[in-house]
């Protein structure tokens, strides 16, 4: 039995239902995921794979969870979980794509982020049918898609939570502009669909260029994932360094789209100081995107 835990935003929840997908394509075991620290938390929209893709991935019942993972609750299961966790419970201290998960034998519970396609590459197609929107978008999303000129360039300008984290808080007002700049000069910016928690703030800092150009700032909420869905339907994409985008960027399926991501994509790649984990996100970008300075 192989138990994949299930946390963070909807993002997050996608690149771990990914990794338990592949999980159970590589192995003859059963393969679950563990949602049930979802429940009451109020961080994000909670688990949202079920009402925004209809997944139906089975679930581990919390006898299973207890017998395979070390719980973080409290201070003393935090303390236990990093530095006396059960043998069974795989905790991803590297984050980079690591194949030899792959080949671990036996009941196992996999804790982590499993942000690079590399982990789910072999099966594309079985992840692209996965995350196909269950939901419609709304008539404004759809008004802005047939009124835009084409190419229609996704820009995703993250704020909101990532202010408080300065490790993760790097994409600055010139790695967007030198990127629409870029893409302006190509002739592959007809209009910007600017997606961000701070509206006020992208029209200060950002160059459009004289682009035309829209701040979708109707999806909030429960109704957040609307604003991947309707990235995944533009023609290049401007990613920030969250996985939010990067599932919006990756969803488009036009062979011939330009993603831009930023060069660095979280700052304890240049100062890492963590003796427990060994930070490394070398993977996280597709070598088919282009990376820009941040």
């Amino acid at each position: 039995m192989k138990i994949v835990k299930i946390y963070g935003g909807l993002g997050n929840q996608m690149f771990q239902h990914a990794f338990a997908r592949s999980l159970a394509s590589k192995s003859a075991e059963k393969v679950l995921i563990d949602p049930s620290g979802l429940k009451g938390d109020r961080t994000h929209n909670g688990y949202e794979l079920s009402r925004v893709f209809g997944d139906r991935f089975p679930e581990a019942g919390p006898k299973d969870v207890d017998r395979l993972s070390t719980r973080p609750e409290g201070l003393i299961g935090r303390f236990r979980r990093k530095y006396f966790t059960k043998p069974s419970h795989v905790i991803d201290r590297k984050y980079r794509y690591q194949s030899e998960l792959f080949e671990l034998e036996g009941d196992r519970y996999f804790e982590g982020y499993w942000q690079s396609e590399k982990y789910f590459s072999n099966i594309e197609d079985q992840v692209r049918s996965d995350f196909r929107f269950a939901l419609e978008l709304d008539g404004q999303s759809l008004s802005a898609l047939s009124e835009l000129p084409r190419p229609i360039v996704s820009v995703h300008v993250r704020r909101g939570d990532f202010l408080k984290y300065p490790n993760l808080n790097i994409c600055t007002p010139r790695y967007y502009n030198e990127a629409i700049a870029d893409l302006r000069a190509k002739g592959q910016a007809g209009s910007l669909l600017v997606f961000s928690e701070d509206p006020g703030y992208c029209a200060r800092e950002l160059d459009t260029g004289g682009a035309r150009t829209v701040y979708v700032d109707w999806n909030t909420g429960s109704d957040s994932w609307r604003d991947m869905a309707l990235m995944s339907r533009c023609d290049h994409h401007v990613v920030a360094n969250s996985s939010f985008s990067w599932w919006g960027a990756w969803l488009d399926p036009r062979p011939a789209k330009r993603v831009i991501a930023p060069s660095v994509w979280n700052r304890r790649e240049i100062s890492d100081t963590d003796l427990y984990y060994s930070f490394s996100f070398e993977d996280v970008v597709p070598a088919s995107w282009e990376r820009m300075p941040i």
